[in-house]
């Protein structure tokens, strides 16, 4: 059970510095007004989100 809870914790770890990344590439995207990629990046970081949810829960 201890491998599982760790294997979840570095999963965990690693989708939300993806998140994070996102959150960074987002905002360089709407500094230089471009909205469609802001979007894009959006739509992917929500999909992270998504898998993060489905790890914890």
């Amino acid at each position: 059970m201890q491998i599982i809870n760790e294997a979840k914790e570095r999963v965990c770890r690693n989708l939300l510095n993806k998140v994070i990344v996102f959150d960074q590439l987002i905002d360089k995207a709407e500094a230089i007004d471009n909205p469609d990629k802001a979007k894009e990046l959006f739509l992917k970081q929500a999909n992270i989100l998504k898998r993060l949810e489905k790890v914890i829960s």
